[in-house]
């Protein structure tokens, strides 16, 4: 579990050491266990990176939620 750390000279995220692209599957750590969803950065310099999620719907289908990844939000990369 880390945190992403921004590297300024490159502006670009990292977590635990590996760089983070767009797109890359990542592991939020919430109060009930874990929730894994697509890395995007923001679209404006100052937007928060944020974990894309898909939702299954009762009646079939999907409903797409995007979460903002808070500064010092607990993070991994994908177990196996």
């Amino acid at each position: 579990m880390a945190t992403l750390e921004l590297r300024p000279a490159r502006m670009k995220y990292y977590l635990d050491g590996r760089p983070v692209n767009g797109g890359d599957l990542l592991e939020l750590c919430v109060s009930s266990g874990w929730l894994t969803g697509r890395f995007e950065l923001g679209r404006a310099e100052d937007d928060p990176p944020s974990l894309h999620l898909s939702v299954e719907l009762e009646r079939g289908g999907q409903a797409q939620l995007s979460i903002p990844i808070p500064e010092g939000a607990c993070l991994r990369w994908p177990v196996g």
